[in-house]
């Protein structure tokens, strides 16, 4: 699986504030190969909220 992405759009799926599938449906990310893995890893790499702290 790639992710093609820019930098803000990166940050903002691993920091939480974009939505993954917002980010696909509007073109801001791009999946090659299985989507399925790229949402397992925003959820496993992504800093948790502050508000679940």
């Amino acid at each position: 699986m790639a992710i093609y992405a820019d930098v803000a759009t990166y940050l903002g799926l691993l920091t939480r504030e974009l939505d993954p599938q917002r980010a696909l449906a509007d073109g801001l990310a791009r999946v090659e190969g299985d989507k399925a893995e790229f949402f397992r890893f925003v959820d496993l790499c992504g800093m948790p909220k502050l508000t679940d702290l």
